[in-house]
Formats: C-alpha cells, sequence, structure tokens
C-alpha cells in the first residue's frame, strides 16, 4: 500500500474577471488594446520555432507539413504568412486557425496572457447572468478538482487503496499534474465541503457534482468510490469529469457502471466535447495529424509515452460535431480501436464496428483516414493495455483506412460471391462520400489491382450506363443518332467520329446530349451532359465564349475527368449546329422575389395565381406555355458542389411543410411585442408590394428599430426578415463596405433585408446611401469603362436597427418610420411566447408570403385611394404641422393595412393600427422638430443669450410693426412687397453679418456637434415658415454700447437708453412669437421694451 503524508492545500478563485466571449460585447478599445500589446512573433514563437531574417522572421508552418521554412513573421506589419499554403493573418487569427478558437475565444486567450480585463459592461442583463452562471461553474469545478486531488493524497487508508489502484495504472507524476483524485465513498463529504466553502446548491446540483433525492429531496454526493478523472475544454478550464469505480473499494461485484461522465450543463455538452483537445489540439497541428482513440484511459496512456495529439468521445460513437473540432488542427486522422472479441455472430468485434463508423463519417466530412490495429488477443485489447511506449504504437502498421475496410470485408466474406460482391458495394459507397473524383479513381485502381474485377469496381464506381442515350422520353437512342444523319460528323460508342481516307477518326472521347439554352438579360449559357467512352457523366454549364471558342471549350471540359476533343474547329463548328436546333429555351432567374411576368420566385420554386411550383433536380420549374419555364440555380444538381456561391439564395426560399400561417404569426408577435408588433407586420405587407407603393408615389420608407441593447430590436427584426429569408443575415452596417451593402439591397426585389448596428458615426458615405433608399437609389460608382456614373439597385424594403436614434442627419431621421424599443425585462410568459415565435421563425414562416400574394391584385385596386384617406386621417388627428416625410412614410404604413384589411385577417383593428400610427407621427415629429438643423441654430441662440454671449439690439432686435416693408425672393427674383399685419406684431430682427452666426458655430465646435455651412443656415432660415422677408435698412447697438446698458435699465437710471449705430445694415425678419412657439426660445426679456417703443 502506498502511503501518502496528509498534505495542506489552497485553492484561491476570483470571480470579478468574467471573460465575456459574445463577440458584439467586446469593445473595439479593448481589442486595440490587446492586439497591440500581442506581439506577434513573442506569439507565433510559442508554437513554431522562428529565425530572423533581415526585418521578418521565418519558420515552419503549422498549417501543413512543412519541410522547408515557408512561415513569414512581420513584426512591423503585426502579419504572418505562409507561402506554400497562402495561411495568412494577424495575431488573433493565427491563435484561432492553430488552436481552433472562435474570434472570441482566441481574443480571450490573448487577453489573459497579457493581464488585460474584457469588461461585461455592455452585456444585457440576461447575458451577463449567463455568462456568470456558466463562470461559476468553472469555478466550482476547479473546488472540485482541488477537493477530489487532495483526497486521493491525504494518506487515510481508503485514500491509499484507492491511490493504489490509481498508481497501478498511471505514475504518481502523471496523476498529479493531470489533476486526477478521489471522492470519498461517503454520501455526504463533499457536499459538506462545499457547503463550507460557500458554493451554490443550484450550480453544484447542474454540474452534477451533487444529486436530489427522488422523494426525500435530501441533497448528496453524486460520486462515491470514484476516481475522478477531469475533463478539460480547448482553453484548459475544467468542464466536467469521468469518474472511475474503483472496484476495491466498492466490490468487483458491484452492479454500478465502470464509467460515469459529468450530466450536460452550461459548460459540458457530451456529443461535442473531446476528452483531451486541451493538449491535442496544439500537438495535432504541429504533427498534422490526430489519433482517434475509445476512451478516457486511452487518451491518458498516449499522454504518458509522448503521444498527446490523441482526443477521445465520451461515449461509444464520434459525432460529426466532435469531428469539426479535430478539424480545427488537422484533416489527417489516424484510428487506434480497441480489438474486442467478436460476439452474437457479428462479423467484427465492437471496436472495429466503432472504427468503421468513424471513419466513414470522417471521410464524408473531408478527412484523410488512417487506422492502426492492435493485434488480437483473448478477450479485450486497447491502447491503454497495449501500448506501453510510443515505439509499441510506431511498430503497428498504419494503413489507409479504405484500404483496412475493404481487406476486413473480403476476410469475412470468405469467398462469398454474394458477400464479396455486397463488399464491392460497400467500400465503393465509402469512397464516393470522399467526392474527390481522382482520389476515387485511385482508389479503384489500388483495389482492382488487390482483389481483381477491375470493370465490377469500375462499374460500381460510375454506375451502370444507361441503354438510352438522353434522359428524355421525346428522345430515344436512334432519334439521337438521327441528329447526325447526313452529317460527316458519326456518333460511336460514347464518343464523336469522322470518316476520311484512312477509315474512322475519333474527334473525341464523349458525346455532348443538349438540355437547355439558359437566357439571362443580354447573355445566355448552354447546358449539356457530356459522357465519355467510360460512361462517366458530368453536367457542364457554358458560356458564350466556351461554346464558340474552342480553346476555351478544351479549357472547361479538361477541368473534368477524362474529357477529351480531338477535332478541328470546323468540326466542332459543326457539331454546335446540330446540338443547338434541339435545346429547350429556359429564363435564368437572377434576382429572386417579385418578377415581372407576373410571379414570385424563392430559390427552390415559384408562386403563381396561389399555387405553388417547386423547382426539379436541375432547378428548373416549368409554368404554363405562355410563360414559358424559369431557371433558379441555387439548389441545381449542377451546383452541388457550389452551395457557397449561393448563399443568400439558399435561404431565400419556401418552406412547404411549414405549419406556419400568417394569423397565427401576426397574433404571436403581437402577443410578444404588442404595438411595435402592428407596425412590424404591415411593413412586412408594405415590402411584399413594394412595386405598387413606388409606383403611385417614388419615396419608400426604412423601417428604423431604435433602442438599448437587450430590448429585442435585433431579433424583431430578424423575425420580420423571416417569411423572405430563412434565418438570414443582418450585415452590420460599420463594418460592411459599401459595395457589398449595394449587393444586398438588390438580392431580390419586393423583398426585406436586415441591416445592424447603426450608429451616428458610420461613414457619410453610408448615410448618404440610406438617405438614398426613400428616393429608391442605390449607392452610385463609376464605370471605368464608359467613364458614367451608374447607380445601383434597391429592390427591397430595408429594416435597419441599432442603439441611437439617426439623428446625425435629420434628412436620414425623417425618412425612416422610426419605431422605438425600450422594454428590456420580459416576464416568464412573454419569454415562453418568444420562444414559440423563434420555433415558428425555425420551422418556416413562408407561408406567410404566399397568403399575403393572393391578396395582391385587391391591394393594387385599393391602394392609391387608401393612401389618400391616410394622409387625410393623420392630418385630421393632429393639430399641428407634421413633416412632409414623416407624413407620407406613415401613410404608407397605414394605407398598406387598409388596403389588405377585409382580404386577409389580422389579429388587430384598424382602430388599433391608426391609433399607433398617430402616436409614432406624434412621437418622430416631435423629435424631427427638435433635432433639425434649424431648431439645433435656434436652441444655440437661446443658450447664448442665458449665458450673456449675444445681446438684444446688437445681435438681434424685437419690434413691433402693423405693417412691414420687405425683400422676398418671388421664382428666384428679389422683390419688394408690403407686410400687412392688421394688429402690432413682434418681429425678430437679425443682421445679415450677426455675430451670432460664428458664435453658433463656436459653440458646436465645443460641444462637438454637427456643423452646418453658415449659407446653409441663412437658406433654412429664409425658407422656415417663421420667416418674413429682409429689411434692407435696420440699426443695431454695439456690443460695447449695449452690455452695461440691461444693468442701468433695471437700475432704472434717469435718461438711460442704449444708442443705435448711425449706419444700418440689412436684417432677417422673423415672426418673433411663431419663432418662440416652434422652437422654445426666450430671447425676449423685461429690458427689450425699449426696443418695442424705440424706431428703427
Amino acid at each position: 500500500m502506498i502511503c501518502v503524508r496528509k498534505q495542506r492545500s489552497t485553492l484561491s478563485v476570483t470571480v470579478s474577471n468574467l471573460y465575456i466571449i459574445i463577440t458584439m460585447s467586446i469593445p473595439t478599445n479593448i481589442i486595440d488594446t490587446i492586439k497591440s500589446k500581442a506581439g506577434i512573433v513573442e506569439v507565433i514563437g510559442e508554437y513554431v520555432t522562428l529565425k530572423k531574417e533581415g526585418q521578418n522572421y521565418k519558420g515552419l508552418c503549422p498549417f501543413h507539413s512543412d519541410n522547408t521554412p515557408s512561415l513569414s513573421v512581420s513584426p512591423e506589419k503585426g502579419r504572418y504568412k505562409c507561402f506554400a499554403c497562402n495561411a495568412s493573418g494577424d495575431v488573433v487569427e493565427f491563435i484561432q486557425n492553430h488552436l481552433g478558437l472562435s474570434f472570441p475565444e482566441a481574443i480571450e486567450t490573448l487577453a489573459k496572457k497579457y493581464g488585460i480585463e474584457i469588461t461585461a459592461d455592455s452585456l444585457s442583463s440576461e447575458d451577463l447572468e449567463l455568462q456568470k452562471k456558466r463562470e461559476s461553474m468553472y469555478i466550482v469545478n476547479v473546488y472540485a478538482q482541488q477537493y477530489f486531488s487532495d483526497n486521493l493524497l491525504n494518506g487515510s487508508d481508503e485514500s491509499n487503496q484507492a491511490l493504489t489502484y490509481a498508481s497501478g495504472r498511471w505514475p504518481l507524476d502523471f496523476i498529479k499534474s493531470f489533476g486526477i483524485g478521489y471522492a470519498t465513498n461517503a454520501w455526504h463529504n463533499f457536499y459538506d465541503y462545499a457547503k463550507g466553502k460557500g458554493l451554490s446548491e443550484d450550480v453544484l446540483l447542474e454540474v452534477g457534482l451533487i444529486t436530489k433525492h427522488s422523494t426525500k429531496g435530501n441533497l448528496y454526493d453524486t460520486y462515491r468510490g470514484r476516481v475522478m478523472i477531469p475533463i478539460r475544454n480547448k482553453q484548459k478550464r475544467i468542464i466536467g469529469f469521468t469518474a472511475r469505480l474503483v472496484p476495491e473499494i466498492n466490490g468487483t461485484a458491484s452492479n454500478q457502471p465502470k464509467y460515469i461522465n459529468s450530466p450536460a450543463s452550461l459548460v459540458f455538452e457530451k456529443g461535442s466535447t473531446l476528452f483531451g483537445i486541451d493538449m491535442a489540439m496544439r500537438e495535432a497541428a504541429k504533427a498534422n495529424e490526430m489519433n482517434l482513440v475509445e476512451g478516457a484511459p486511452d487518451v491518458m496512456r498516449l499522454q504518458i509515452v509522448g503521444v498527446a495529439n490523441t482526443v477521445a468521445p465520451l461515449g461509444s460513437s464520434w459525432s460529426d460535431k466532435q469531428l469539426e473540432v479535430v478539424k480545427h488542427s488537422t484533416t489527417n486522422i489516424n484510428i487506434i480501436p480497441d480489438s474486442d472479441e467478436i460476439k452474437n455472430g457479428n462479423a467484427f468485434g465492437a471496436g472495429f464496428q466503432s472504427a468503421i463508423r468513424t471513419g466513414k463519417l470522417a471521410i464524408a466530412l473531408g478527412f484523410n483516414v488512417t487506422i492502426q490495429e492492435i493485434p488480437s488477443t483473448k478477450g479485450k485489447s486497447d491502447p491503454d493495455s497495449f501500448i506501453s511506449s510510443k515505439e509499441v504504437l510506431d511498430s503497428l502498421q498504419k494503413t489507409d483506412f479504405v484500404l483496412w475496410y475493404a481487406e476486413k470485408l473480403f476476410t469475412a466474406a470468405n469467398g462469398n460471391v454474394v458477400k464479396r460482391t455486397k463488399a464491392i458495394h460497400d467500400v465503393i459507397d465509402v469512397v464516393k462520400s470522399a467526392k474527390d473524383k481522382i482520389l476515387a479513381e485511385t482508389y479503384v485502381e489500388s483495389l482492382s489491382e488487390i482483389y481483381g474485377h477491375h470493370e465490377m469496381w469500375q462499374s460500381e464506381l460510375l454506375g451502370k450506363c444507361p441503354q438510352v442515350l438522353v434522359p428524355s422520353e421525346q428522345m430515344s437512342q436512334e432519334e439521337y443518332v438521327s441528329l447526325f444523319k447526313g452529317s460527316e460528323i458519326k456518333v460511336g460508342k460514347n464518343c464523336y467520329y469522322c470518316l476520311c481516307k484512312d477509315g474512322e477518326t475519333d474527334i473525341s472521347n464523349f458525346i455532348m446530349i443538349p438540355l437547355y439554352l439558359i437566357r439571362d438579360g443580354a447573355t445566355a449559357t448552354r447546358v449539356f451532359i457530356l459522357r465519355n467512352v467510360m460512361g462517366y457523366e458530368v453536367r457542364i454549364e457554358f458560356s458564350i465564349d466556351e461554346m464558340t471558342v474552342l480553346q476555351k471549350f478544351r479549357n472547361r471540359i479538361e477541368r473534368e475527368v477524362n474529357f477529351m476533343w480531338y477535332g478541328t474547329t470546323a468540326k466542332f463548328n459543326k457539331l454546335r449546329g446540330i446540338l443547338y436546333s434541339n435545346m429547350e429555351v429556359i429564363t435564368r432567374i437572377s434576382t429572386l422575389g417579385w418578377q415581372k411576368q407576373g410571379f414570385y420566385a424563392f430559390a427552390n420554386g415559384v408562386v403563381h395565381d396561389g399555387r405553388w411550383f417547386p423547382i426539379d433536380e436541375e432547378g428548373i420549374v416549368r409554368l404554363n406555355p405562355s410563360l414559358g419555364s424559369f431557371y433558379l440555380p441555387a439548389f441545381s444538381k449542377m451546383n452541388e458542389d457550389n452551395a457557397d456561391k449561393y448563399l443568400f439564395e439558399r435561404k431565400f426560399v419556401h418552406h412547404s411543410d411549414s405549419s406556419v400561417r400568417f394569423y397565427a404569426f401576426a397574433n404571436m408577435m403581437y402577443d410578444v411585442y404588442g404595438d411595435n408588433a402592428i407596425i412590424g407586420i404591415c411593413f412586412i405587407i408594405v415590402c411584399l408590394f413594394r412595386d405598387i407603393i413606388i409606383r403611385h408615389r417614388r419615396e419608400f420608407p426604412s423601417l428604423f428599430l431604435f433602442g438599448p441593447k437587450g430590448t429585442g430590436k435585433t431579433a424583431f427584426g430578424e423575425l420580420l426578415q423571416s417569411p423572405f429569408v430563412y434565418c438570414g443575415d443582418h450585415p452590420n452596417l460599420r463594418t460592411s463596405t459599401m459595395p457589398s451593402l449595394a449587393i444586398v439591397l438588390s438580392q431580390a426585389e419586393n423583398a426585406m433585408m436586415h441591416l445592424d448596428e447603426y450608429k451616428n458615426d458610420i461613414d457619410v458615405e453610408k448615410v448618404e446611401l440610406l438617405k438614398g433608399l426613400w428616393d429608391c437609389q442605390g449607392r452610385s460608382k463609376l464605370d471605368m469603362e464608359t467613364h458614367k456614373r451608374e447607380q445601383s439597385k434597391v429592390l427591397s424594403g430595408v429594416i435597419i436597427s441599432g442603439q441611437e436614434k439617426p439623428t446625425v442627419d435629420i434628412a436620414l431621421y425623417s425618412r425612416q418610420c422610426v419605431l422605438p424599443f425600450h422594454k428590456d425585462t420580459h416576464s416568464v410568459d412573454e419569454k415562453a411566447k418568444f420562444r414559440l415565435l423563434k420555433d415558428y421563425e425555425h420551422e418556416g414562416t413562408s407561408h406567410v408570403i404566399l397568403e399575403l400574394l393572393q391578396i395582391r391584385k385587391k391591394f393594387e385596386a385599393a391602394y392609391a385611394s387608401c393612401y389618400e384617406q391616410a394622409v387625410k386621417d393623420i392630418c385630421s388627428a393632429i393639430a399641428y404641422s407634421i413633416d412632409e416625410r414623416i407624413l407620407h412614410n406613415w401613410s404608407v404604413i397605414l394605407a398598406s393595412f387598409n388596403a389588405s384589411n377585409g382580404n386577409i385577417k389580422f389579429p388587430f383593428s384598424y382602430e388599433q393600427v391608426f391609433k399607433t400610427v398617430i402616436s409614432c407621427v406624434e412621437y418622430q415629429n416631435e423629435e424631427c422638430l427638435h433635432s433639425n438643423e434649424l431648431s439645433i441654430f435656434w436652441k444655440t441662440a437661446d443658450y447664448l443669450k442665458q449665458d450673456n454671449q449675444i445681446f438684444g439690439l446688437c445681435d438681434y432686435r424685437i419690434h413691433e410693426y402693423t405693417s412691414l416693408k420687405v425683400d422676398i425672393k418671388v421664382d428666384g427674383r428679389r422683390q419688394t412687397v408690403t407686410r400687412d399685419f392688421g394688429s402690432s406684431k413682434k418681429i425678430l430682427m437679425i443682421p445679415t453679418n450677426s455675430r451670432l452666426f460664428a458664435m453658433y458655430v463656436l459653440h458646436l465646435q465645443r460641444t462637438r456637434e454637427k456643423v452646418i455651412p453658415e449659407n446653409t443656415l441663412k437658406y433654412y432660415i429664409e425658407n422656415s415658415p417663421e420667416y418674413i422677408g429682409k429689411m434692407n435698412s435696420v440699426r443695431f447697438a454695439s456690443v460695447e454700447n449695449v452690455k452695461d446698458w440691461p444693468r442701468q435699465y433695471e437700475l432704472k437710471i434717469p435718461n438711460c437708453q442704449p444708442r443705435l449705430s448711425e449706419k444700418p445694415v440689412q436684417a432677417y425678419c422673423l415672426d418673433f412669437d411663431a419663432v418662440e412657439t416652434a422652437y422654445g426660445t426666450n430671447l425676449y426679456s423685461d429690458y427689450m421694451g425699449f426696443d418695442l417703443i424705440h424706431t428703427s
């Protein structure tokens, strides 16, 4: 028995530093600080040996098998680049790619290294609570690991028994360094320890360290009499435990499972966790290979012998999630399975069955797979018991998985013809899953050399050649051959040839079966099936150039497997003439959404006259003869390998099997979001019928969702967009480029796009783009060939969301329908309904579009009159003046509801919609009034007056008139007119050269607000409702003369009065009372009474 002195250990854990790993919550300045402090040479030097060469450093690239230093690191630029595999990036990207971390995880890793705190100020309360809970779980696991570790080494009889068992399997230094411990065989020891440390019972229950009795309700230790092995994540943090029963303590006849793992929690998910990943991630990247074993003891054994690039699942089989984690380090895996006894008449033992499943899955996911088989012995043999050193591991033959799998199947077949035939089927299924045609051909060559029957392997790989050349009921093999009747080009066995004096001469090793001519505006493509002499088929979409220039045609077909053209250009042109006459004409739909032919196109089909027409496997949908056939490429068989080319299109889809309908969706939105949902649902209709609305009046509003973080505005935008775009993206306005935004706005017609993260400091160019949405104008760009400026298209309605109101430019603010969000706490019922809404979104809400499209004709007929009525109703309900743009925007919302109401059922009434619209108009109009440039000018003037920086009689005057002769502009010409007021009216007069304008500029510069040019400001004044005209001769006092006069006036000093200048100047004249009412200024004071009786 091994006895160890009882050791005291202390554990210090701080909860204050929560590592927030939600990307958008990490402030930019913190990211910049981390990047500036994290020296790229220092960081990369921890993983790669670097040598200085000139100004840069060089080393072996960790991202591929590098024998000569290909990695260059530039400390000046803060970048790395491999000139062999083209891997490149900055210090954060290196940590991401090398360790397989996400961006926030990489930032967190570097922040820890350099002692930089990542604050959580910007998180919502819910997010912060979630992060605190996750951090609490990590902390509880650390306490538990230290407790178990201390138990194993505390010298008690029970602990010494456990230590004897553990040290019989692993060296003592490994036990200590790995953190292996022991849970005593008692019911409350750990629980009592945890209570003494003040650890949360709720957290202890969630991570599975304690258990609650199902009937009695008492709490007790989950792990008893077990060796405790910690499970760590990529960042080396403890996320759970795998616990091994100690037979000497629990008895060999115990019916308890040998191993139990922690339950699922916020930090531990069995299906995606890999045991050993904390050490294996980096080592696998270096070795460019990961070993896969069955269990945690196998991983620990290989770590002990120096093979740390080893991981295991915490269950019987591997998942695609776990293999995707491995892919962050390498695409080469080596399986080391258990060699189990064969039982129950199976062909293989459990270990080999698991290896076969894993190998098949890995190949389908793009891995290169090998296998090292442990020799079979009686009973069980696994890496933990067999591999005693690295030399023993290296002595095991490493075999390609496909060849190993074939060998196992053919050995099991034992000469049985049926079983051998099935073996060929099974092996080729694995080969095909790799989706690498050249690799597949190579496997077939190797397999046929080993097992013979080359034609069977080849036939199975390529599939049986159809007897009928053309896959169409309309054209048989004879009909295809007859196309070439009378031509010098003849059809052979899947090839073309011609007759010459020397006999038959092949001009190709393939034939071309004409399918479609696809028209796309001014250009076109042609689709053919090409079948070569081996029977291998491929579909190719040829451009015009590829079908007219022989060399380009050759370049295109030689990208495929074994297609060759031997003939001349003349022969090629004759072949084209024959094939072109037998092609179906199809129109490509390049822009999804509403089509001018009168139907709505999703990427997987079209909606016409209320019916859904799905595409076929070629991506074609055939409507009636008058409309023709249409090609939607995103889901076409031809583009199976080009999914990345159609990322947006693959989200713009109709889910025909969804049960979510318009009323249920609208009703649930209303339950969760209240009045905001009323506007949101109406905006869906506005976007869907956008072409009708802009035909009536060109201006088209955007919907602006404004509110603090955590109020649900972004989720609201996602839900509104979901009927159009499934799980749609919402580009970040701050980081997206202008060209990418232009693409987003033109991807679909009569749809909805969502732009997120608006802030008032975005580029001026982006502000202008957002303003242009109202005028249906996109980004302006210069065509370098024609030197003409072109305007990109805006085809969809737009939702914009952000935490700041768009007041940087009042012209932008007035072009939106602004919808405020304030509520950041929600009841249990509201949260449940929100989850149901997200379930709707996940199921697909596109039936909302189909239902609304059925009322399109009635909407079109009613919209114009509904709009005029909406304008009248809004103006009648609001007594004061409404900004013209704001009136129009909200009239569009109200009119769209009215034009739809009665044709489709809504969960709210007209009265509710009208009340909500009026409230929104009042809110936005008030904000607009106080946020526009003229309002800011008058507020500034009011402040300057109160602060005694400007003075009455000097910088402005207030005088009463019953009539006034002023100059005004009429049709661009200046005219003198007399204004008759009937009774006395206070007139505010401001010199055209007043100090007030300069003081306004200085004040706004100090407060860092936007300053508009003086001539623009004067233009606004002259065109404001309060403006009367311009007087040519008005006298004002000097500053020195006026400064002391108010004091004298208030002291009633006899005969005191300011002296006006002898030199008159021009002055702007405005209705004083109207200015005060509109802008809330207070420019008048008692001593100004002098001006009211003094003649100008």
